[in-house]
């Protein structure tokens, strides 16, 4: 128990000091930096002074908890934009000009770009519509009492009364009821295709014929339960080749159990992979965890023995109860 504590003391004060740091000193020189030019300067300009990465300031700024306010951010990014554009100098005169007077969609039409392109380049020009101003262009906007649609009074154009569906008609290929059909289906995850025959119950409504067969045999299929083909064949749908067995009884049988052994083994008496370890120590965040594999493998080794370590105080709690 002493040696458990021990690593587990060692692992959370190099885990906090490896977080704040952010792997590369961040001295004392550069803290105050942060401190004083985090409400000035982006992350990634103060990285970039710093000679540290964006991801290391952002996560000491969420540790000290610096914030800065959504304008500000706003402001970074559209500086970041400046230049980036497809409009000419005159197109943004027009938006710079209008902005207050009509809505983005109506510049957009005047001056023959898309509503998105519009927004943007509001954006990187700094340009923030005062809410007053778009509740006025929204009201605007609104039909009025009395309008009279273009269309009024007309009706819609048939061009070929004929070759028009009648009411209740149904295309020539239409299955019926108790058709047969047999589909493909691709997993995904793996890429493998496999085929299965379904059957038609009623417009819409269509199920496995492997099912419909051994219900028709031997009524509902309990909840939690599949139908299971003997020979291995899903298109062997006779009722003398369907077993109903437990979803648990069907991954007991599909479990590759040299797989999972080595798994296991990897996982438990191995302490696990390096990406795995490395998730426990920063989370989620994938370029952290490839920081840490890299430049930290003696903690990845830390936690490896904490996971050691507890699995032997399981196994003898687990031992103890027994006796």
């Amino acid at each position: 128990m002493s040696d458990l504590s021990e690593v587990i003391s060692l692992t959370s004060a190099f885990t906090s000091k490896f977080l704040i740091m952010g792997f590369r000193v961040l001295d004392q020189e550069k803290i105050n930096y942060i401190y004083a030019n985090y409400r000035r300067e982006s992350s990634s300009d103060m990285a970039r002074v710093l000679g540290v990465s964006a991801s290391v300031v952002k996560r000491f700024m969420n540790e000290k908890g610096l914030k800065v306010s959504k304008a500000q951010s706003r402001k970074w990014a559209a500086e970041k934009l400046k230049g980036k554009t497809s409009l000419t100098a005159e197109q943004d005169q027009f938006i710079k000009a209008n902005y207050d007077k009509i809505g983005s969609k109506t510049i957009a039409r005047k001056i023959g770009k898309s509503d998105t392109a519009v927004r943007t380049r509001m954006r990187q020009l700094g340009i923030v519509v005062p809410d007053e101003v778009k509740a006025r262009i929204r009201q605007e906007s609104y039909f009025k009492k009395g309008h009279n649609p273009a269309n009024a009074g007309k009706k819609g154009v048939r061009v070929s009364p004929k070759s028009e569906f009648k009411k209740g008609q149904q295309p020539a290929n239409t299955l019926h009821d108790g058709a047969i059909s047999l589909r493909t289906h691709i997993n995904y995850r793996t890429g493998q295709q496999y085929k299965s025959w379904h059957i038609r119950i009623s417009k819409g409504k269509w199920i496995q014929l492997n099912r419909y067969v051994w219900e028709k045999e031997h009524g509902p299929i309990p909840p939690k339960h599949i139908i299971s083909f003997v020979d291995g064949n899903p298109l062997n749908c006779d009722i003398s080749n369907l077993e109903c067995i437990s979803m648990a009884e069907n991954a007991r049988r599909n479990r590759n159990s040299e797989k999972a052994g080595q798994t296991n083994k990897l996982n438990w008496e191995e302490g696990g992979s390096d990406k795995r370890v490395a998730s426990y120590i920063v989370g989620a965040d994938t370029e952290m965890q490839s920081m840490v594999i890299k430049e930290a493998p003696e903690l990845l080794e830390l936690k490896r023995t904490q996971f050691q370590l507890n699995k032997q105080i399981n196994d003898e709690k687990s031992r103890r109860k027994t006796i």
